[in-house]
């Protein structure tokens, strides 16, 4: 276990404060954290902050995650904003087959999901799996991520797939981010990173 491992995700948060203070302009300047300070925050495993204990990870409780959450934005709100939009949506690693989301988080290196919540891409059925398009909209931390989740309306035989109830089915899609296109759009007045 490494020194970054040993210390709880408060203690992380904490000690890295100066170091995001220190990117604060840089921060806003590029609209995007800092290479070596997304790393630093990877590192010290505070994206994975609500990763399920059966992968391995902390899974914190909501009071402690919101401390957490909070010390990083008494340095940098965007920051703050970055790392909880990356953990947060590691929750769903929990709705998914283990080794699915093992591949997502854990095997990859740094692994942040970027995703956007409204289903905006389509999912095409096709022999085999699905062929997903669209254009999604802003993704907070995606150009540091390793996925991108494609909130996506299925299409099957040219028609939406309805479920149960009679809504149009929606799915989360993980593609590999190398795999996507992610145009410069987040031109926005506050929270830019």
């Amino acid at each position: 276990m490494s020194a970054t491992e040993a210390q709880s995700p408060l203690d992380a948060a904490r000690k890295l404060a100066p170091q995001i203070r220190s990117c604060a302009d840089e921060i806003e300047a590029a609209r995007e954290l800092p290479r070596p300070l997304f790393e630093a925050l990877a590192d010290a495993g505070l994206f994975h902050l609500a990763l399920p204990r059966a992968l391995g990870c902390p899974e914190l409780d909501l009071p402690t995650y919101i401390q957490v959450i909070e010390e990083l934005g008494k340095a940098d709100a965007s920051t703050a904003w970055t790392v909880n939009q990356g953990a947060i949506f590691a929750t769903y690693a929990a709705r998914m087959p283990r080794h699915v989301a093992r591949s997502i988080w854990i095997d990859t290196p740094r692994s942040v999901v970027a995703n956007s919540p409204a289903p905006s891409a389509t999912a095409v059925v096709v022999p085999g799996g699905y062929r997903v398009t669209g254009r999604q909209g802003f993704s907070t931390g995606c150009r540091h991520a390793a996925w991108v989740a494609a909130h996506a309306q299925v299409v099957e035989n040219g028609r939406l797939r309805l479920e149960a109830d009679g809504q149009p089915e929606r799915r989360y899609f993980f593609v590999p981010v190398a795999e996507a296109e992610l145009p410069d759009t987040w031109h926005v007045r506050g929270m830019r990173g």
